[in-house]
């Protein structure tokens, strides 16, 4: 499943950024893989079930939850000056 989406830039175009990991909902008992790439304002964000089973609406829902946050932590770091980033700048992925 493909969610696309679009960033409004205040000030810089976003720079470009591949993320992928494992994701869980133990109250859902679900478990997916996502991966989100951002590019020249582009959002696409693929996420693949692997146990579980949920509704759509509650899927996209908690894409968007991740893409807010990966967004949040990029517009923290083009505000410090960092133009490069990679999935190292996101340690909370890997918990």
């Amino acid at each position: 499943m493909a969610f696309v989406g679009t960033i409004v830039s205040e000030r810089t175009p976003f720079i470009k950024l591949q993320l992928n990991w494992p994701a869980e909902v133990p109250s859902f008992k679900l478990k997916y893989d996502i991966s989100v790439a951002i590019a020249e304002n582009q959002i696409l964000a693929t996420v693949t079930i692997t146990s579980g089973d949920v509704e759509f609406h509650t899927l996209r829902n908690l894409t968007e939850q991740s893409i807010r946050s990966i967004v949040d932590v990029v517009g923290y770091y083009v505000t410090k000056g960092k133009n490069q980033l990679s999935e190292a700048d996101f340690p909370q992925l890997r918990e």
